[in-house]
């Protein structure tokens, strides 16, 4: 069993977003702490700040006597240290008490070090529950240093790195969905993060100049993205993918002149063209009316600023 602890920027679109990874719902999931029944892990999330190893989990009041039984000297490599989230009446200190007595008894000789540790152990208390587990992976990814003012072309509309890469991720694992189409891809945002996270990516684009700014964009990353310059109404003559990933065009800094027509016919073409459809676009503009032939199996809501908010769909072709 997999803990994730979420990061609290919007709880269920980060839940989904290890789930549809994986290819896996969670057990259950208890504030931003998420259990993943899995043996591997994913280590492109977005939403999600660590990953864990669950060693066993408790009620609060029998926590001592389950520490001392527990055999650590199978679970803890030296040096190590215990770190607690939620209240606790035990401190670190005490916790790891626990562990060093029990290597001890094991015959090993314990070791303590809080920069650089083999074995990170973690307690969530929550409530009247505690899970012990052990830290197996922690998000490092700097998502900031990749918003769209920072590239190498700006663009006002730019998408959230963050909210580009957990896009990806919500099409699914890996394993099953590695051809991915951005057919509006404008300056590449979900090019970059989709690349970064080893997906096939082809980016399209009405407008030239937008697939130039994607390949410029790109090039500091290395991405090996395929571009050109098409109709996202005519998407299905690209070929077939695995998955579309996409922002759908909005406000003032958008050139889409015919909404209704262009959304219409780009949900039509785009079930030519892949199984999986995750799509962006402007909360209240009323995408549903355009969903014939998908089913919905989930949404979310992503604020922006101000009044401004992002709906994210993931949909599948009936």
């Amino acid at each position: 069993m997999k803990l994730f602890v979420l990061s609290k920027e919007n709880l269920p679109l980060g839940a989904a977003e290890a789930e549809l990874l994986h290819g896996t719902k969670a057990s259950h999931r208890l504030d931003n702490l998420l259990f993943l029944d899995v043996v591997h892990h994913e280590t492109t999330l977005a939403l999600t700040r660590e990953i864990h190893d669950v060693l066993f989990a408790a009620k609060a009041k029998d926590l001592a006597a389950a520490l001392t039984e527990l055999p650590w000297h199978e679970r803890v490599e030296s040096p190590f240290l215990v770190r607690k989230s939620g209240p606790s009446l035990l401190s670190e200190a005490e916790l790891a008490g626990f562990v060093w007595r029990g290597l001890e008894a094991a015959g090993k000789r314990p070791s303590v070090d809080l920069k650089a540790p083999l074995t990170q152990i973690y307690l969530f208390f929550i409530e009247k529950e505690v899970v012990v587990a052990s830290l197996r992976w922690r998000n490092d990814e700097r998502f900031s240093e990749r918003r769209s003012h920072l590239r190498q072309r700006n663009h006002p509309a730019g998408m959230s790195p963050k909210l580009a890469r957990a896009m990806v991720n919500l099409a699914g694992p890996p394993s099953g969905i590695r051809s991915i189409l951005d057919p509006f891809c404008g300056s590449g945002g979900i090019l970059i993060e989709g690349g970064l996270a080893s997906r096939e990516m082809t980016g399209a684009d009405i407008d030239p100049e937008q697939v130039k700014r994607a390949e410029e964009n790109l090039g500091p990353y290395s991405i090996a993205a395929a571009l050109t310059v098409a109709d996202a109404t005519k998407c299905d003559a690209l070929g077939s993918f695995d998955a579309i990933v996409t922002d759908l065009p909005y406000g003032k800094g958008s050139r889409l002149r015919d909404a209704e027509t262009t959304f219409k016919a780009f949900f039509e073409a785009a079930r030519s063209c892949a199984p999986v459809l995750v799509v962006g676009g402007e909360e209240g503009a009323g995408l549903e009316r355009f969903f014939g032939g998908w089913s919905v199996k989930a949404s979310f809501r992503w604020y922006i600023h101000k009044s401004l908010s992002k709906r994210i769909y993931v949909l599948e072709r009936v």
